[in-house]
């Protein structure tokens, strides 16, 4: 999942950091064979389904070839394997659609067929699975006609629920109040529950062009703000702000940082 974001950093070449990363994206594909632009083809995951052993490889070996081509000459390291390479992701989404009359929630934004993800935990799929079935009942039906994404976040054992909604009254709001209350009756590990206004129904989860009294977050239950625990340290956030998707990784981000930084 990518938000929206401007890169207007440039190197000594006059490239954006964005021209850089869109080069190393086009030798991973020479290198994988598999077409990694998601819109249009139904890979959101290219890789999730190849053993994790081999998508080392070919990203260390797309990584040279990138590094080569660049003339750097730095020696590079080797990459750090992550120590949850599945089921990982701390944030993810789900495209609401409806199909034959029923509503789906998806992961692949280009399907209409409900599928899980081989990136997100499976605490997530069973949270969007109480949901799903909330939202086809016909007392929710004002709800799920207006629902853009369902959105999880936080830690690998407390979750936030997201309902991105194109419209926002007061009777959208007692609808996602009373779906949210149930879903904490049947998951105890939701520990809050927020709506987010986006009318332009963007492909973007939480859209980065905001009006101008402010971000349209309006929180349900539960605290304010997100909290995870890395190298002993409370990071608190927005519910729409960025956190790294991949939390088995921040200690070693951490740690790694550290050695970096290290005076001398």
């Amino acid at each position: 999942m990518r938000q929206n974001r401007n890169a207007r950093g440039k190197d000594h070449s006059g490239r954006t950091a964005d021209d850089v990363w869109k080069r190393y994206l086009s030798i991973l594909e020479k290198e994988s064979g598999v077409k990694l632009t998601v819109s249009g083809t139904g890979k959101t995951e290219p890789f999730a389904s190849m053993a994790y052993a081999e998508e080392l490889g070919m990203k260390a070996r797309a990584f040279s070839a990138f590094i080569h081509g660049s003339g750097m000459t730095f020696a590079k390291g080797d990459i750090i394997p992550s120590p949850l390479p599945r089921h990982y992701r701390t944030t993810t989404k789900r495209r609401a659609k409806y199909s034959s009359n029923q509503l789906v929630l998806s992961s692949d934004e280009s399907s209409s067929v409900p599928a899980d993800s081989l990136l997100e935990p499976e605490a997530h799929s069973r949270i969007y699975s109480h949901l799903l079935r909330m939202l086809n009942e016909p007392i929710n039906r004002q709800v799920s006609r207006i629902l853009n994404f369902v959105i999880i976040r936080g830690s690998y054992t407390e979750f936030t629920v997201i309902f991105n909604v194109s419209v926002l009254r007061a009777d959208i709001v007692k609808g996602c109040g009373k779906i949210a209350e149930r879903l904490r009756e049947l998951a105890p590990s939701v520990s809050s529950a927020f709506i987010y206004h986006d009318p332009s129904g963007s492909r973007y989860y939480f859209e980065s062009i905001q009006p101008a009294d402010g971000l349209k977050m309006k929180r349900i239950f539960g605290h304010a703000n997100l909290a995870v625990r890395a190298k002993g340290i409370l990071y608190t956030f927005h519910p729409a702000g960025f956190s790294q998707v991949n939390f088995s990784m921040a200690d070693k981000m951490l740690e790694q940082a550290e050695m970096l930084l290290a005076p001398g």
